[in-house]
């Protein structure tokens, strides 16, 4: 269960810099500035919701795995992290 949280979470993350580097410059429009920073809040939720209340999507309260992997903890707050600096830009993002 751990290798999965951290392949999704990886996923998540790189998909959140792909629309960051999609969007960003010229291509930057209010509705997608908007669809992007929904995705990015989603994830920061889901997060923070995991570390907090040991609460996983489609599992449900899931407190062994925490217990079981602490690393998973750090995995959380990386991730939210980096879904909090990957919102488009008006400028062109480096690719």
């Amino acid at each position: 269960m751990a290798w999965l949280f951290f392949v999704l979470a990886g996923f998540g993350v790189a998909l959140a810099y792909v629309l960051r580097a999609y969007f960003s410059g010229d291509n930057l429009k209010f509705g997608h500035f908007i669809g992007c920073l929904a995705f990015n809040v989603f994830f920061v939720m889901y997060y923070m919701r995991f570390i907090e209340q040991d609460h996983l999507l489609f599992f449900g309260y899931y407190p062994s795995l925490r217990n079981d992997y602490p690393a998973i903890d750090w995995i959380a707050i990386v991730a939210l992290l980096l879904h909090c600096f990957a919102s488009p830009v008006q400028w062109s993002a480096k690719k």
